[in-house]
């Protein structure tokens, strides 16, 4: 058996062109979300007769109290679509990675759609460099607060 030594580079290319075009990506989905809430709490004040004072209090509150839930749902949406790129560029540069699959986290909060193509659901492995029926090619690649991964195959 041929021994290949392997050395990943964090700062490859690939990896810098992918923080550029997808770093904080998912912050614009949250902001669109966060923006329709803001409208819901203003137009709830209007329909309430509030007075601008009043609604602006409500908006605060509601900075107040949804802000540290935004901050990690945005940490963690981030580190993950982060960590499920880097762990694929890495399994790329091994060379001899052909197959991957899909593996959730395997709790009452997955996605129906996540939870169907994990790997304990006898679901098949793809070949690496193919996208999962959901069109993803790694877990966490368009889905926010994603806690899945994938297990990668030599045959």
């Amino acid at each position: 058996m041929v021994e290949k030594k392997f050395v990943f580079d964090p700062m490859s290319a690939a990896i810098r062109a992918w923080i550029a075009k997808n770093g904080a990506a998912s912050i614009k989905t949250i902001l669109a979300t966060n923006l329709e809430d803001v409208k819901g709490v203003i137009l709830a004040g209007v329909d309430e007769n509030l007075t601008t004072v009043q609604i602006g209090r409500n908006l605060r509150q509601f900075y107040t109290d949804r802000s540290p839930f935004k901050s990690m749902r945005v940490a963690r949406t981030e580190t993950s679509h982060a960590a499920g790129f880097s762990q694929r560029e890495a399994a790329r540069q091994s060379g001899v990675v052909k197959t991957k699959q899909w593996i959730s986290s395997r709790d009452d909060r997955v996605r129906d759609e996540h939870l169907a193509m994990d790997s304990d659901s006898h679901y098949e492995a793809v070949p690496f460099n193919e996208p999962y029926p959901n069109g993803d090619m790694y877990p966490g690649e368009n889905s926010i607060m994603c806690r899945c991964a994938e297990s990668y195959g030599t045959r």
